[in-house]
């Protein structure tokens, strides 16, 4: 079983369970990374997460999220663009240039125009979102990436 259809079943099992309580850490069984330097940005999106039933990895920095990264599967990674040490630009690069399986990397910035949005796609993000995404949004978001994952 590829990993998009793993995705597409975590994210069906989730939907399915989506009015019980999430008592349990990791319920989901989706590995989710978030990358961002300020504790307040990795707190608002980890306990979004967190009512969906996932419960997700923090990382501070670029050069921390690549030492996770290489220790964990991730399926996905929010990735911050702006941070210090190193940046989600030249982060989402090393991680592009690895062989093998790579998580869907979504961009999260509080700078969102379309020459920024080239750019990071150009680094090689999946996605590109301003930080500020409703619980909605953020379930469609998943919703989409493992659509996109399961068509190629």
């Amino acid at each position: 079983m590829n990993r998009f259809k793993k995705i597409q079943q975590k994210l069906a099992a989730l939907r399915a369970n989506r009015l019980k309580s999430f008592s349990h850490p990791g319920q989901s069984g989706l590995k989710v990374l978030v990358v961002d330097d300020e504790k307040i940005n990795q707190s608002i999106l980890s306990s979004r997460l967190k009512k969906l039933g996932i419960i997700a990895d923090v990382a501070g920095n670029g050069h921390e999220s690549l030492s996770m990264i290489a220790a964990k599967h991730y399926d996905i990674v929010f990735m911050d663009i702006e941070m210090p040490v190193m940046d989600g630009l030249e982060a989402t690069k090393k991680i592009k240039a690895v062989n093998g399986e790579r998580p869907y990397i979504v961009g999260f910035t509080t700078l969102y125009d379309s020459s920024y949005h080239t750019n990071c796609l150009e680094a090689g993000m999946d996605n590109v979102l301003p930080k500020k995404i409703s619980e909605l949004q953020l379930n469609q978001l998943l919703e989409n990436i493992s659509k996109k994952k399961l068509n190629g």
